[in-house]
This record gives structure tokens, C-alpha cells and sequence, in this order.
């Protein structure tokens, strides 16, 4: 059987701290942890560099353009003006469904009706609201998804986020769905 006396645990420890003297206080903490959790036969945990106690922070979250809060533009016009529609009447004649429809329909619209250039996540939500419509809960991620899955907007500069060609036919020719006119 292995002596495990309180005395002998602490006597590996000495000799553990002994090994490590020559190393920076960061790293001699680190492999001080390492080398007695080995000793005590615990598996290896990988070290972390934060603080003791400190939660380890998600690489994930906090993307500077992954907001979960978007504001209404309030300048933003979306009424009729001349011969273009209004939002909402060209929104209800186009009837999209899904949310990368409506990211489409938003962008074709204040891109080639209204000519607005310098389209943000911002004023697509502004368009939303203005509708009445369910807000995507993972809302930048839809106009990405709509971006990279279907093609229809281009969000390479999110403050100027365009319709391309394929979302124009789209727009233009595929909506609303289920029509012969």
C-alpha cells in the first residue's frame, strides 16, 4: 500500500515547489496546479489566463457586429412619394414569408426604390418595425444567412449593405410566390 500521511503529500509538494523556483510567477502557479493534480492522479485540466475565480470568457459572443440591439432610424421615409409605393404597399404586394424574403424586400426596396446607399442593419430593422412584422431574434445573423445562403443582399460593408442581381430577380420576377399574373 502507498503512504498518503499528510506528511508525505506535503514533502511531494516541497519538492514539486523546489523544481519550479527558476520559472515566472504565472507559470511556476500554473505548473505547480498541473503537477499536483498529476500527482494526485486527477486529469490534466488546460491551464486558463484569467484570474482565479473569473468566469473564462466566450470567444463567441461580443462581435462588434453581432448587436442584439437595434435602433429605429427616425428620419428614415418610407412613405409614398410620387409614383413610389409606400413600404407597406409594396410590401404587401411582393408577400414575402420567410425572413431572408423580407431582408430582400427591405433591401430591393429602399436600394432601387427609395435610392438610399447607405443601408445598415439599422434601417432594415427600421423596416420591420414600420411593417409590423416578427423581428428575426437572431437578426444580424439573418441578413448574413441571407447573404451567404441565398445570394439576394451583399453584406460585405454593413453600412452599405446592396441588393445584388439575384436578389433584384427575385424581388422582381419570383415574388409574390404562387402568382400568374
Amino acid at each position: 500500500m502507498v503512504d498518503t500521511t499528510i506528511e508525505s503529500e506535503a514533502e511531494v509538494m516541497r519538492k514539486i515547489d523546489e523544481q519550479l523556483k527558476g520559472l515566472s510567477a504565472d507559470v511556476r502557479a500554473e505548473a505547480f496546479q498541473i503537477l499536483v493534480a498529476r500527482h494526485l492522479g486527477q486529469p490534466r485540466r488546460l491551464a486558463s489566463k484569467s484570474t482565479p475565480g473569473a468566469k473564462p470568457a466566450n470567444p463567441k459572443r461580443g462581435s462588434s457586429k453581432a448587436k442584439s440591439h437595434f435602433s429605429v432610424v427616425k428620419d428614415l421615409d418610407l412613405k409614398k412619394s410620387g409614383a413610389n409605393p409606400s413600404l407597406r404597399d409594396f410590401y404587401a404586394q411582393k408577400r414575402p414569408k420567410a425572413f431572408s424574403e423580407q431582408n430582400a424586400v427591405f433591401v430591393f426596396y429602399l436600394n432601387k426604390i427609395k435610392e438610399i446607399d447607405t443601408v445598415t442593419p439599422e434601417t432594415i430593422y427600421t423596416c420591420y418595425k414600420e411593417i409590423g412584422v416578427r423581428v428575426p431574434g437572431a437578426f444580424y445573423q439573418s441578413l448574413l444567412d441571407t447573404s451567404r445562403i441565398k445570394g439576394w443582399i451583399d453584406t460585405a460593408d454593413t453600412n452599405k449593405i446592396r441588393i445584388t442581381t439575384v436578389g433584384e430577380n427575385f424581388v422582381e420576377h419570383d415574388l409574390p410566390r404562387g402568382s400568374e399574373e
